[in-house]
C-alpha cells in the first residue's frame, strides 16, 4: 500500500514536470487581440480604449507560467492558481577502514566493524498550491526508512 502510494505520488510530480515543462508562454498576438486591432484600424473605437482592451487582453491571456526556484512552481496567468512542487533529501554515509589494532578487535571479537553504507535520513516531498484565489493547501510526505509518512496535510 505504501509503496503504491509513493510511485504514485512520484508519478504525479513527474507527470506535472513533464505537462508544464514544455508549454510555451503565452505570446502577446491573441485571437481578442486580433478583433482589437481590427476594430481600431475601423476607427470603431478609440486609442485610449484600444490600449486599455488590448492590456487587459494580454493579462487574461498569459496562460501558465512555469518556473523553477529551487522549487517547481506552476502558475495561472491570472493569478488565481499556483501550484508548488519540491522536497528534500537528507542522506547519511560511512566508510569505515581500520588499521592494525582495529584489525585485532574484528579478529578477537568475531565481528567486521570495517564497511561502507548510506542510507536516507530523510526524503520529503511537498505540493502546496492555491485554488481559485481561495482555497490553500499543502502535503508533505516523508519516504525516510522505507516508510510513507504523512507529515503536513491540510487544506484551507
Amino acid at each position: 500500500m505504501r509503496k503504491n502510494l509513493l510511485l504514485r505520488y512520484v508519478m504525479l510530480l513527474f507527470g506535472s514536470y513533464l505537462l508544464t515543462a514544455g508549454l510555451p508562454e503565452a505570446r502577446a498576438g491573441s485571437t481578442m487581440e486580433e478583433v482589437l486591432d481590427i476594430l481600431h484600424s475601423r476607427g470603431d473605437i478609440t486609442e485610449v480604449k484600444y490600449e486599455e482592451l488590448k492590456d487587459m487582453a494580454r493579462k487574461e491571456d498569459r496562460g501558465l507560467e512555469t518556473y523553477f526556484d529551487n522549487n517547481l512552481h506552476i502558475n495561472s496567468g491570472d493569478g488565481r492558481f499556483k501550484f508548488q512542487i519540491g522536497g528534500r533529501i537528507l542522506i547519511d554515509m560511512v566508510s569505515i577502514e581500520g588499521d592494525e589494532g582495529f584489525e585485532k578487535a574484528e579478529a578477537a571479537s568475531g565481528e567486521t566493524f570495517e564497511g561502507t553504507g548510506v542510507e536516507f535520513r530523510q526524503a520529503r516531498l511537498y505540493m502546496q498550491g492555491l485554488l481559485y484565489d481561495q482555497v490553500a493547501f499543502k502535503n508533505e510526505f516523508d519516504f525516510a526508512g522505507g516508510e510513507v509518512n504523512f507529515m503536513e496535510n491540510w487544506i484551507g
